[in-house]
């Protein structure tokens, strides 16, 4: 997207606000209006003065300077108070666009964004556009209002002037023009370095541990540095560019002014204006060059507000690689299955741009059944395409060729949140917020009473552990979980998947993380968990599936084989090999 571009939607984005913004560019304008006819009244007060008018006559006028004085105050209190009001809110509705578009994204368009980046969008960029709604509109309306208003009055004291006053207006208001177009591929490549920065700066504190454990810490200090000598080079560059806009708009400021006076001057010699207008067109002159002031300040700015506007854009216009159907299904009754039927998949080529090793397709005509209330395991080696599987069923992407049907529908023709809420997955990444366990669980089922999630503990033999913490369920899990063990982890997804109490449930290297003892007791509850549901596990560690209904193995994004434990076992062939690998 070009600058131009994001600088009408940021224009569109201002809708909703027009009314109170309307007023603070109406109270920007009062501003300087109210300065303008103080000067006239200061004018006529001399006027009277130098031809002897009677005082009374004076006073009132003097009063009315104080009133104006005072109501200048006023208009300058109310400008930015009212811009700033409209600005905050339309931030906060950037913000709340921003993860309504983001959420369908994920995981898809997301998996090859770094955080640190997506956090400067979220918050960095989204915040300089406070510099536009609050600072920009109403300066610029001025600039263009206040400078025709002087025009006109100087027009009115001698034409002359009013043309000396014209050219150098001209001449300052190509320069806003001029610094967005020196500072407009700079502050993209700013904006660029602020996101590195901070995705360096995030993957330095959640890396931390293997950072001092390989005693790397000098050798980030060093990138990090690194990054911000080149930050530093760059904006270097990016305020010497700035400062030369300033000082042409000085030498302006300052020519416009000499000259006005000097011609102002040989005027009044002339007999060609009275006397009195020299202060009122020095005073009108200023106004008139001053109330550009701010846009030529701004503009310099506006490079990086500007960038930080396409970047979010950029962002927001990203299409869902899944999209909700046209006329979802919510089906009344639900018998839990799951169909897959002649599935390929492959990564876009987006995706294999991050991730270079995939050059082939992930999944190959893949064709299975489990039937509602049976259980059916993926085994095969890393890469095989197991949790794709579950990814699709999940919809986090749609396959590229076949049909996955749950309960019999085309989960395409499924709203998402309902397919979503039909299944209940764990992972071997576990996520936690950075909350209470309790709270941790209960993201399983938002409206479970904290029985019900203590007895989810229970049923995931965390509850003893859990009640042993200082604060019990309360204890706060720090980010990602850090304060808790894998297995500890590992048994809260447990336990959420549990709370959740969907039909059907995907177990994906759920126990992975948990030591033997552990783990024995975990699959006990498994198969109480399993019982009535339909499930399909996912498993390195082949003891874990060996009671399924089906054992699928994959090979190379192909199902190579397919039985039960002891089917396979006689076959002699890929899951014996697995197996014996295993025991060695």
């Amino acid at each position: 997207m070009r600058g131009r571009t994001a600088f009408f939607r940021l224009f569109k984005v201002i809708i909703p606000q027009i009314p109170i913004i309307s007023l603070g560019v109406l109270a920007e304008i009062l501003k300087y209006g109210v300065t303008l006819l103080i000067g006239l009244l200061g004018v006529d007060l001399l006027r009277m003065a130098r031809e002897g008018a009677d005082p009374s006559v004076l006073i009132p006028i003097g009063v009315l300077i104080c009133i104006l004085a005072v109501s200048r105050g006023v208009f300058g209190y109310l400008s930015p108070y009212l811009c700033h009001i409209g600005a905050y809110r339309l931030l906060a509705d950037l913000r709340d666009q921003f993860y309504r578009i983001i959420e369908p994204l994920a995981p898809a368009i997301l998996m090859h964004r770094r955080t640190g980046d997506m956090v400067s969008v979220a918050g960095n960029n989204i915040e300089t556009l406070e510099l536009f709604f609050a600072h920009t509109i109403a300066p610029l309306i001025t600039a263009i209002v206040i400078p025709i208003l002087v025009f006109v009055s100087l027009f009115s004291i001698h034409p002359h002037i009013a043309v000396i006053y014209g050219i150098f207006t001209i001449l300052i208001l190509t320069l806003p023009s001029l610094a967005m177009s020196l500072n407009n591929e700079r502050g993209e490549w700013l904006r660029v370095l602020v996101g590195d920065i901070h995705a360096f700066l995030i993957d330095s504190v959640q890396g931390i541990r293997e950072i001092l454990a390989f005693s790397r810490s000098s050798f980030r200090y060093n990138q990090v540095m690194d990054l911000n000598d080149a930050y530093q080079e760059e904006y270097g560059v990016y305020v010497q560019k700035n400062s030369i806009i300033t000082a042409i708009y000085i030498l302006l400021l300052s020519g416009g002014i000499i000259s006005l006076l000097a011609d102002s001057s040989l005027l009044t010699v002339a007999g060609s204006i009275d006397p009195l207008y020299l202060p009122i067109v020095v005073l009108f002159a200023s106004v008139g060059f001053s109330s550009m002031a701010n846009v030529i300040e701004i503009s310099k700015q506006l490079g990086l507000t500007l960038a930080g506007a396409k970047r979010l854009y950029d962002l927001m216009d990203l299409k869902p690689h899944v999209t909700e159907p046209e006329q979802p299904v919510c089906p009344d009754e639900f018998q839990p299955s799951i169909s897959i039927d002649g599935v390929s998949f492959r990564y876009s080529d987006t995706d294999v741009d991050v991730l270079q090793d995939i050059s082939f397709d992930v999944l190959q005509d893949i064709s299975f059944d489990v039937p509602m209330g049976k259980t059916v395991a993926l085994v095969g080696m890393t890469g095989a395409g197991k949790t794709t599987i579950a990814h699709l069923i999940m919809r986090f992407w749609d396959p590229v060729q076949g049909i996955i049907r749950v309960g019999g529908y085309d989960i395409r023709t499924l709203s998402l949140s309902y397919l979503r809420n039909m299944v209940a997955m764990v992972t071997q990444d576990i996520f936690l917020l950075n909350t209470s366990i309790m709270e941790n669980i209960r993201l399983g089922r938002a409206d479970a009473s904290d029985g019900e999630v203590m007895a989810a503990a229970l049923f995931a033999r965390i509850h003893e552990f859990i009640c042993s913490l200082p604060n019990g369920y309360h204890t706060i899990v720090g980010e990602r979980g850090i304060r808790l063990s894998g297995g500890e982890r590992q048994r809260i997804a447990i336990a959420r998947a549990v709370l959740k109490n969907a039909p059907i449930l995907i177990m994906d290297e759920a126990t992975s993380a948990l030591d033997t003892c552990t783990e024995l007791e975990i699959r006990e509850a498994m198969k109480e968990l399993s019982m009535g549901r339909t499930v399909l596990i996912i498993a390195h560690r082949l003891s874990t599936i060996m009671h399924a209904d089906q054992i699928l193995v994959l090979r190379e994004g192909k199902i190579v084989e397919r039985g039960t434990h002891e089917e396979l076992i006689r076959l002699n062939q890929v899951y014996t090999s697995l197996i014996k690998a295993q025991e060695i």
